[in-house]
């Protein structure tokens, strides 16, 4: 091997790291804000078919 591709190659994978990182940090954001508005759709969701079950039922 190259003694002068030894000397550089830390360097890529010091910046792909930087770069996991950031994408786990964002990751980590969008989950955070998506999983309530997720969750309040299917509570909404919930409630409409559990009403319009209740009229099927009594009829």
């Amino acid at each position: 091997m190259n003694l002068r591709i030894a000397r550089l190659a830390p360097w890529p994978y010091l910046v792909l790291g930087a770069h996991g990182g950031r994408g786990l940090l964002l990751s980590q954001a969008l989950t955070l804000f998506t999983t309530p508005v997720i969750y309040l759709a299917f509570d909404r969701l919930a409630r409409r078919v559990t009403r319009g079950l209740a009229g099927v039922v009594r009829a």
